[in-house]
């Protein structure tokens, strides 16, 4: 495993795909090589097209340029890297696609660290008539005519790049409106808050139900939101803007001068509105729609949600504004027929609710993973049963007669024509670290990386706490190494 301590951090990263296509730039200038952008809604590298048959031209010119980039390949000798100095090296392999990077990337090609971060180069195939062929896919086009005008757009780079008119209008599908996300979090090791909470506990302890919700599993964390956030910087750079909601609390490790994380405390999220202290998260993510300067579209995550590669907004949006939500194959009704916790109470309250708006229902769970909302959407439905979301408010923890309003919003919204079921278009993982197995799964996901988000719960189960704690923080330490701007 590489060391934490070898690792650049993240404005290094970036750097690192800056610099491989300011180094690339001339050398393609200076051959007078034809080439052009591709974009990509769902991006994993900066992308550029060359025709085929000046591939030569393209290599010896990346041999003379000399330097700390590495060109990588797949071949017939499988996955090879040469530095740039001996880019000819490719030999009789050659590749249809190159990738330039930085020399601190790893040698293997399926490392997170570095997925974002190369020049991928491919060399389009001549059909002789004039029309090169695309030898990787793209969602805008097969084939261009190099004698056609290009055009200029901005790679997320910043990089001025030409493409040619296929190229430069966005797929109807593609996101382009800003996306928040929006966090609860806790530090259930703040004396102060602790204070508040057995407070709370003491006068709700004649109903047992409120014990299960306001039990240590709840609030326990194991520095969880430090490595989402780090895992939503590397991999998911399309949010525009974090909101941390926390009850008079902030990480240690949180850099409050970055400008694109907000703190949003309980006090300003209810606004007067409910009932607080709150220890219920219903009550809380039915306000979210009230923070203010959120953009109308935004991902809803806990603490222990991750992204596990590099996605696109589209797994969670169209291009048309529509929100995206991921159903399992399981359904609620076994749980739901022994359960008689606030959570399952919640639930069929909401279900029944939907029932009564749409005439229509569906019990399939929803994955434990970032859930997409529309503001308006939400504010519509507060209008539309403002009694069930003033009593959800009110409620210090979780209650039977809850909103679940992922689970409103989702369905509601369906039936309206606003929200789409996926059906589990999102490759995802859930684990609870209170058993047992989930060590080995945990160490399979981390040599795979073929997640596009991993949920690690902190769940009933036989499992100790610090072993839990011991396990966590090990995978997340692996799999997260790189700081991101949201730390000090």
């Amino acid at each position: 495993m590489v060391s934490a301590l070898s690792l650049p951090n993240h404005d290094q990263l970036r750097g690192m795909e800056d610099r491989a296509v300011s180094a690339i730039l001339p050398v393609l200038k200076a051959t007078g090589l034809i080439f052009w952008f591709i974009p990509d809604p769902e991006p994993h590298n900066i992308r550029i097209g060359i025709p085929s048959e000046r591939r030569a031209d393209f290599l010896d010119a990346m041999g003379r340029l000399g330097g700390d980039l590495v060109v990588s390949w797949q071949g017939s000798a499988g996955f090879r890297s040469t530095p740039s100095s001996g880019a000819s090296a490719t030999g009789s392999d050659s590749p249809a696609v190159l990738w330039v990077h930085h020399e601190s990337r790893v040698a293997s090609r399926r490392d997170a660290l570095d997925a974002a971060r190369a020049v991928q180069v491919e060399f389009w195939a001549p059909d002789g008539s004039g029309v090169h062929e695309a030898v990787v896919r793209n969602p805008y086009t097969g084939a261009v005519r190099i004698g056609d005008a290009q055009i200029t757009v901005r790679a997320r780079t910043g990089h001025e790049l030409p493409t040619f008119e296929a190229f430069g209008t966005p797929d109807i599908r593609e996101v382009r409106f800003p996306i928040d996300a929006v966090y609860l979090w806790v530090d259930d090791a703040d004396p102060a808050w602790r204070e508040r909470r057995d407070r709370t506990v003491s006068l709700l302890a004649a109903d047992a139900s409120h014990l299960e919700s306001l039990s240590d599993a709840r609030f326990r964390q194991h520095d969880e939101l430090r490595y989402s956030l780090r895992s939503l910087s590397q991999f998911a750079p399309w949010i525009r803007h974090v909101f941390l909601v926390t009850d008079q609390q902030r990480p240690g490790w949180l850099n409050e001068d970055c400008p694109r994380i907000s703190v949003v405390d309980h006090r300003d999220l209810f606004g007067g509105r409910g009932r607080l202290p709150t220890y219920n998260s219903h009550a809380l993510s039915a306000r979210l729609h009230h923070i203010p300067g959120l953009a109308e579209h935004f991902l809803y995550l806990n603490d222990d949600v991750f992204f596990g590669r590099r996605t696109g907004a589209e797994l969670w949006f169209d291009g048309n504004g529509q929100t995206r939500f991921h159903s399992t194959r399981t359904t609620t009704d076994t749980t739901d027929l022994r359960d008689d916790s606030p959570l399952a109470g919640a639930r069929n309250h909401t279900f029944a609710l939907v029932k009564q708006l749409t005439g229509r229902v569906r019990r399939r769970n929803l994955m434990h993973g970032p859930h997409a909302f529309s503001r308006q959407l939400l504010l519509d439905l507060e209008a539309t049963m403002p009694e069930e979301f003033e009593r959800t408010w009110g409620h210090q923890v979780r209650s039977g007669t809850d909103l679940v309003i992922e689970r409103l919003a989702s369905q509601v919204g369906h039936s309206w024509g606003r929200a789409i079921d996926t059906r589990r278009l999102v490759n995802y993982e859930y684990f609870n670290t209170g058993l047992s197995e989930s060590q080995d799964r945990l160490r399979a996901a981390l040599e795979a990386r073929r997640a596009d988000t991993l949920c690690i719960n902190d769940g009933e189960g036989p499992v100790p706490v610090s072993e839990r704690t011991r396990i966590m923080q090990g995978f997340l330490q692996a799999y997260f190494p790189v700081p991101s701007e949201f730390e000090r």
